[in-house]
């Protein structure tokens, strides 16, 4: 019997020998291709957020920078009202021509300040369109769903 258990834990120390002997140096784990794909994805996914968050703060810069055009553009219609009184009310030729120079300055004051207008909403329009739409669940489940277009 001794011969046995003898026999027996030596053919186990065989087994364990070979084994440690079969199996290479372990690697690290290469990832697979799913959790690759599944990586580029989430980074993706990362990148596109961060263009949106920056296109939606671009876009309110340019509604604010909007808001303020059209509000200079009120201020500035009310000085040119002041001066076409001033061009009426003128009692001599050099206060006349003095008024007339100054409509003048705010007539190309004007033209400039709805130009920068014109540049303020097609920033505008542009940052609208990089921001992206949200479309809710139920109208991509269901576009025919009551509030969907």
């Amino acid at each position: 019997m001794g011969r046995q258990i003898w026999l027996a834990a030596a053919l186990a120390l065989c087994v364990a020998c070979e084994s440690k002997q079969d199996k290479p140096a372990e690697q690290p784990a290469e990832p697979s291709p799913l959790a690759r794909a599944s990586a580029a994805a989430e980074q993706a996914k990362a990148q596109a957020e961060a263009v949106a968050k920056q296109a939606i703060a671009e876009a309110q810069a340019a509604k604010d920078r909007l808001g303020k055009l059209d509000g200079e553009l009120g201020d500035l219609d009310a000085r040119m009202k002041a001066a076409l009184d001033a061009v009426a009310k003128a009692t001599t030729e050099a206060k006349r021509s003095a008024a007339k120079s100054v409509v003048e300055g705010l007539n190309k004051e004007h033209a400039d300040l709805l130009a920068r207008i014109a540049e303020a909403k097609a920033a505008l329009a542009k940052a609208e369109r990089t921001k992206g739409v949200h479309v809710s669940k139920e109208c991509i489940d269901n576009p025919l769903a009551k509030g969907c277009q």
